[in-house]
């Protein structure tokens, strides 16, 4: 009996010091790393223009601007449009072959020295060259730019009161 206590023992020891001390702790090491990618920015390259107006003394109507076409604007029937309008331009650059989605401006008011308002609003662009709607995105190219175009659709009062009008609209890129 006293030969098989030892080799009880012995074993139990052995096994003991192969598991290592009975701390009740363990770890792991792991790795943390980042990958940053280009920020995005915007440019404006032109500003949206809806050219020089006459009004209808009786009759509202609209002006449309194209996003396709440079220098060129839809006035309504009951307006003389004496210059044409322009659309406006802008460029991304960004970390290249990523998408970006851009706002769209809604509706805004733009207005003159005297407070009187007009409103802008049916934004189109932003996407492909053939956008008539609001395409809003974009792929940013190999060379980490591209560019996009906007039009819009102003809104003139009968007997519209003169004077230059004003306003600002946003546009915000943010990748997908």
């Amino acid at each position: 009996m006293t030969f098989l206590t030892k080799n009880i023992l012995s074993t139990l020891a052995i096994i003991g010091f192969l598991a290592g001390p009975a701390t009740g702790q363990d770890h792991v090491d792991s790795a943390a790393g980042a990958n940053l990618i280009a920020p995005l920015q915007i440019n404006k390259v032109d500003d949206l223009y809806f050219g020089v107006i006459a009004p209808s003394l009786t009759t509202a109507s609209t002006v449309q601007v194209l996003r396709s076409e440079l220098n060129m604007s839809i006035c309504g029937a009951e307006l003389t449009c004496f210059e044409p309008g322009n659309r406006s331009q802008f460029v991304i650059t960004g970390e290249a072959n990523k998408f970006v989605t851009l706002s769209n401006p809604g509706s805004i008011t733009v207005s003159n020295e005297n407070g009187d308002t007009m409103v802008v609003d049916s934004f189109v662009g932003g996407g492909a060259a053939d956008d008539t709607y609001w395409g809003g995105r974009r792929l940013i190219e190999s060379d980490g730019s591209v560019g996009f175009k906007i039009g819009a659709k102003l809104y003139v009062g009968a007997n519209q009161p003169i004077g230059a009008y004003t306003g600002t609209f946003t546009i915000t890129a943010e990748y997908e």
